[in-house]
């Protein structure tokens, strides 16, 4: 398991602003535009974690915290 303190492996590579849309984003893009705004794209995911190994909740809000400060296009 790494730091999660530690920068990401490729923070260093990263493009200074955003990339361009790929193909299959410009038209998931263009079809969110021009039809009525919906969650058509949007997948919702749920997980249960019981036993043992559930993880701490704090831990894994923190986790998930860090996951958006690396990927802010995730919010």
């Amino acid at each position: 398991m790494t730091n999660p303190n530690s920068p990401s492996p490729h923070a260093s590579s990263a493009p200074a602003l955003p990339a361009g849309l790929g193909p299959a984003q410009h038209g998931m893009w263009v079809t969110e535009q021009v039809l009525s705004p919906g969650a058509a794209h949007h997948l919702v995911v749920t997980a249960r974690f019981t036993g043992p190994t559930a993880p701490d909740a704090a831990a894994l809000a923190a986790g998930c915290a860090r996951l958006l400060a690396r990927h802010p296009v995730l919010l």
